[in-house]
């Protein structure tokens, strides 16, 4: 289903001035474009490690976005949630990705677990700010849509405790305290401003490499699945969850899956490019992605994907510069 503006509008028009940590990312920026687009004032709190301020060239013309250089972590971000007081935050700041987790997982677990906790005390401070939170990881484990995560097998790497244990908090917080906050948790999301790298996401390294007629390293034989989901339909999802109950824990995905070396074919099929593919030595973390179940996120959200993979493919190879 197409997105609204005037659905938008309507969902938000009473929250006030919205927050979006994380904001100068990939996923972030792609939601603070939308959330001005229908009008509302937003605040950016970012601490550029992995942002860039290149990704609000267009928003920060709008007249409508400040941006805030700290960590979540820092106390000014506290401080600022007390002064602002925003109708609602989107929590989007985090370490994204299973090779740095493995690498660091003290870190991992820092700037994951201890973040989302001070934002859950910045929103137990100010009652009335409502939150939604952004996991990645999770859903390829679980299948639970609200109450507690059932997971279909333990979590395997760093990365994977610390979204189980962000949306147990989420959900803990919100009981004793009577926190009005929802989970939203995300598939793998790809598309414009998607940086790629050594180990960075599959799709945007793809895309990368066939613009270049370079070879396409894919990992074993090519036989692993993901679940891609275009940003655009990521962020109506995001969206919407400012309206939906809190508790819930909504899984966010395409509902389908794709193998990775029919993922590369068509990437090269669609650039017209030469590139021919390379097989590259599995990581050992390396597993199939689960097709996320699309039902209570169209119950709940009123949301379903409209992005078809060759869609959003085409989209991204036309915004990526080589």
């Amino acid at each position: 289903m197409t997105p609204s503006l005037s659905d938008e509008v309507a969902a938000l028009a009473e929250l006030g001035p919205v927050m979006v940590t994380g904001g100068a990312g990939f996923l972030g920026s792609h939601l603070v474009d939308r959330l001005l687009a229908a009008g509302h004032e937003v605040e950016v709190i970012d601490d550029l490690s992995t942002g860039s301020m290149a990704n609000l060239d267009e928003a920060r013309g709008t007249g409508g976005l400040k941006i805030h250089r700290f960590d979540v972590r820092a106390p000014d971000f506290t401080d600022l949630v007390e002064n602002k007081r925003p109708g609602v935050i989107f929590h989007l700041a985090g370490h994204v990705g299973r090779p740095g987790s493995i690498a660091d997982p003290v870190f991992d677990a820092d700037v994951n677990i201890l973040g989302t906790l001070n934002v859950l005390e910045a929103v137990r401070a100010n009652p009335g700010t409502r939150l939604v939170v952004a996991v990645h990881g999770l859903f390829g484990r679980a299948r639970a849509v609200s109450g507690p995560v059932v997971a279909a097998r333990p979590p395997e790497t760093p990365s994977q405790v610390a979204a189980y244990t962000v949306t147990d908090y989420v959900r803990v917080h919100g009981d004793i305290y009577e926190l009005d906050a929802r989970t939203v948790a995300l598939t793998n999301v790809y598309g414009p401003r998607q940086q790629p790298g050594e180990a960075g996401p599959v799709v945007a390294n793809f895309v990368r490499w066939a613009l270049r007629g370079e070879p396409l390293r894919v990992d074993g034989d090519g036989s692993r699945t993901r679940d891609l989901l275009y940003v655009d339909d990521a962020v109506d999802a995001l969206f919407r969850a400012a309206d939906a109950p809190a508790g819930v824990i909504v899984p966010v995905g395409s509902g389908t899956t794709v193998t990775l070396a029919a993922l590369a074919r068509r990437v090269v099929e669609l650039a017209g490019s030469d590139s021919v593919l390379q097989a590259a030595l599995p990581r050992r973390f390396d597993r199939d992605g689960s097709a996320f179940p699309l039902e209570a996120a169209a119950e709940i959200l009123n949301w379903a994907p409209w992005t078809s993979l060759d869609e959003g493919l085409k989209l991204l190879l036309a915004a990526t510069a080589v």
